[in-house]
């Protein structure tokens, strides 16, 4: 943000850039897609409900926590660009390693193979974690504010039209390679869209470097942490979108076992993931526009009020549904508010934070995720050991949802853009 308030100037070359970083990036990444794809996969080999349940937080779980301890060491860095590089790096390299070893051991125990797929997002979110508040910083340098929502809109179009491709291509995939050598496979070509998108943001120009406010003073990791009380207890709208976060993760109480339930009453096999994804992602295509456009011109609130109203929905539909069509509403139900969750989600933030406290606000809202993707995730494992219904879980995250709507209200009309 410049003096005035308006961030740095507009250049499309970096929108471009930017968009496509994301889309490579995400796009990738549905090849073993968290909420349809690697639930199944872990149950095939033999994994445990409560890593089942783990498997759509489980690259969070290890990026939500190294923002709090790095934002410091970011809001010294004169630029960031060349630090977030530096980490993309080990942020891939879990997944070529992955689906190397997948394929190259042969006769690999299936409990070997279970640990590499389960530990590839952990670590990679891990080494993520430890990039992120240094990625967020350098978008703010590169993306206007007022185009927040548009830019991630774009990544995340770019995300479902791949990821549509990626769900007729798994389908052929584990039809024809069914089992460990088709798993190593998608982890080898996610690992080749994450490293085109890799190269598409080392073309990004860092065109704006705010100045310090504190006067060159060197803020360590104590001060930053102890800053904490202060900027959760005076700025409203941060406290209040972080407990919107925090109820809103309650959808994972049951997302972990949707896909696998949907197979169960459909009596299809891992293939039909698939085919679920796909839908998953044309819904995508359709929050996306709403979006880009709601975020933009109305703000990153109201795309929150959106989602949360079509998550309300789609839990109280969950229970009721028994035909191929009623599943594949709710998944493109769930598609439309799982992108447009992650429009807001990484739009939001930035644009209610001050300049020289960025890292620290963008860092307080990863870490807020951590206790409410593990409870959710616990929660729904321990649901399913207890009954294999999907009606206790489906209930759970419709309450999370209207409690996250509430403090979604509460935010407060002011367009946060300005």
């Amino acid at each position: 943000m410049t003096a005035h308030g308006k961030g740095p100037p507009f250049i499309w070359r970096n929108y471009i850039l930017f968009s496509i970083d994301g889309g490579l990036y995400m796009g990738g990444m549905c090849f073993l897609s968290a909420e349809t794809i690697l639930p199944g996969i872990v149950k095939d080999l033999g994994g445990a409900n409560w890593l089942i349940a783990l498997m759509p937080v489980m690259m969070g779980l290890g990026w939500f926590l190294p923002p709090l301890f790095t934002a410091h060491i970011v809001e010294r860095l004169h630029k960031v660009k060349r630090y977030t590089l530096l980490i993309g790096i080990f942020q891939r390299a879990p997944y070529v390693i992955a689906g190397t070893t997948l394929l190259l051991w042969k006769d690999i125990p299936t409990s070997d193979a279970l640990w590499i797929v389960a530990l590839a997002p952990l670590l990679s979110g891990l080494f993520g974690g430890f990039g992120a508040t240094s990625f967020w910083e350098l978008t703010s340098r590169i993306i206007p504010r007022n185009r927040m929502a548009s830019v991630n809109s774009l990544r995340f179009i770019i995300t479902v039209l791949l990821g549509i491709s990626a769900g007729f291509a798994v389908k052929d995939i584990l039809t024809i390679y069914p089992g460990i050598t088709g798993y190593g496979i998608m982890h080898l070509i996610a690992f080749g869209f994450l490293t085109a998108s890799w190269f598409a943001i080392s073309m990004v120009d860092e065109i704006h470097v705010p100045e310090k406010k504190n006067g060159g003073r060197t803020v360590d990791l104590i001060d930053n942490l102890s800053s904490v009380p202060e900027i959760i207890r005076n700025d409203h709208k941060l406290r209040n979108l972080m407990l919107s976060i925090f109820f809103g993760y309650g959808y994972y109480v049951a997302i972990p076992f949707l896909a696998i339930h949907a197979m169960h009453v459909l009596g299809k096999d891992l293939s039909y993931s698939g085919v679920l994804l796909t839908v998953q992602m044309i819904g995508g295509i359709t929050g996306n526009i709403i979006a880009g456009f709601v975020g933009d011109y109305y703000g990153c609130r109201h795309i929150l009020v959106i989602s949360r109203s079509l998550s309300i929905l789609l839990f109280f539909l969950l229970p009721y549904a028994s035909t191929e069509w009623q599943f594949l509403v709710i998944f493109f139900i769930f598609g439309m508010v799982f992108f447009m969750d992650r429009v807001a989600n990484m739009a939001y933030p930035i644009q209610i934070s001050p300049d020289d406290k960025r890292p620290t606000y963008v860092s307080l809202v990863t870490v807020i995720m951590f206790p409410a993707a593990l409870g959710a995730t616990l929660t729904s494992s321990f649901i399913r050991s207890a009954t294999e219904s999907i009606i206790p879980s489906a209930l759970i995250s419709l309450a999370a949802m209207l409690v996250s709507l509430f403090y979604v209200l509460k935010i407060g009309t002011e367009d946060a853009r300005r």
